[in-house]
């Protein structure tokens, strides 16, 4: 479970990082790749050949109920997953190529605001609704954070 927590630290200071770098697209670009992965990574770290039997077991335990409700884990299943896939499989980064504007409607009234980099959605999102892709990582982290506690509470029922 060390490294599961260390990856997700890890993950929790490259948002950090990913926050203060709106400026230099290749950097966030990175650094988003690299949050990214350890996302991923941190799942990875409780199943893999080394890990402690008791929490491979229970870990897998888990994931197999979350595909079995998959709904209720789409910030896993469909972000997570999905764009670490994306980023392994085809170094391909959904992420806008251009400036995002943001449009704030208020009652008949529409205003535009350029953003510049301030805001960015996933490029290709059919899942969340357009949400900064800081915020899908924060969801993320929060949605490991309770997985490993649910693991640690399971553990000691074992």
């Amino acid at each position: 479970m060390e490294k599961a927590y260390e990856a997700l630290r890890d993950a929790e200071y490259a948002l950090e990082l990913l926050e203060q770098c709106e400026e230099n697209k290749q950097k966030f670009r990175i650094i988003f790749v690299a949050c990214m992965t350890l996302l991923k990574t941190v799942g990875q770290v409780l199943v893999y050949k080394n890990a402690d039997p008791d929490v491979k077991k229970v870990a897998i335990e888990l994931f197999n109920e979350h595909k079995a409700n998959a709904v209720q884990h789409d910030i896993y299943f469909k972000f997570i997953e999905r764009e670490r896939g994306l980023i392994i499989h085809e170094y391909s980064v959904n992420l806008p190529e251009h400036d995002v504007p943001l449009i704030v409607e208020q009652e008949n009234d529409a205003f535009l605001f350029e953003l510049g980099d301030l805001y960015k959605p996933l490029a290709d999102d059919e899942y969340f609704g357009n949400e900064d892709v800081r915020d899908l990582m924060k969801r993320a982290i929060d949605w490991w954070k309770v997985q490993l506690c649910t693991i640690e509470k399971r553990l000691t029922n074992l």
